[in-house]
């Protein structure tokens, strides 16, 4: 009786060894896409959770809206919101309410000179360049603007920017809103300057959009009490 045990043929071998190439591929391609997936799913929670910090920050900026001024040398003024300024690097710019004074600037306010700074207030810009949108803060609302670069905090808000749209309104009489291409919205005069540097809008419109295509549009209501 014949009792040798048959071994597989070389065809046998290689059908086997492409069988198994062939799951391989199939499994390494589902691992690898399962993999792909959850970065992509992990990168947009990063980036929504970070999304959500720059909506916290601007929603507390708008919110905080005051009908303050700023008075930049002995005969001029700033207005308390500012907006499309052709003199001006920023996309816009206000004074707030609920600030503080920033930590290390009373010395530098003793050595340059500068009134006593407004506590409780600050003023807050937004700029817009390389493809970043960055916040500044100042502490100090009265001061020369030669000095103002000496007290500017800057912090970036979010990067991977193509471009930001601002849309300020003001409010109707039967109160609808009609989009400003500037603001303040009416020609300041001598005798309504006054008024007219404190006037605040209605609401404003922030339309934010990525480099991937992916856009945010924010609304933020005026100030209560004092937008016109």
């Amino acid at each position: 009786m014949n009792n040798r045990v048959r071994g597989f043929t070389l065809i046998e071998l290689m059908v086997a060894v492409g069988l198994l190439a062939i799951l391989s591929t199939l499994v390494f391609s589902s691992i690898n896409s399962a993999f792909q997936s959850f970065d992509s799913l992990s990168n947009r929670g990063r980036i929504q959770s970070g999304f959500a910090g720059v909506v916290s920050i601007l929603n507390d900026d708008f919110i905080n809206i005051s009908p303050r001024a700023v008075r930049t040398s002995t005969n001029t003024r700033e207005a308390a919101f500012v907006f499309n300024d052709q003199n001006s690097e920023y996309l816009l710019q206000f004074t707030r309410s609920g600030a503080s004074i920033i930590d290390g600037e009373n010395e530098r306010i003793k050595q340059l000179g500068i009134a006593s700074p407004q506590v409780g207030f600050s003023r807050v810009a937004y700029r817009f360049a390389d493809s970043t949108l960055y916040r500044y803060e100042w502490g100090i609302l009265d001061r020369d603007k030669k000095n103002l670069d000496d007290f500017a905090q800057e912090s970036v808000l979010i990067e991977d920017v193509y471009d930001v749209q601002v849309i300020v309104y003001s409010a109707n009489k039967d109160n609808s809103l009609s989009e400003q291409t500037k603001w303040p919205a009416t020609a300041l005069t001598r005798r309504s300057v006054k008024k007219e540097f404190l006037i605040l809008p209605a609401a404003v419109s922030l339309r934010i959009i990525l480099e991937d295509s992916r856009e945010f549009v924010l609304f933020f209501p005026g100030a209560t009490g004092v937008a016109i």
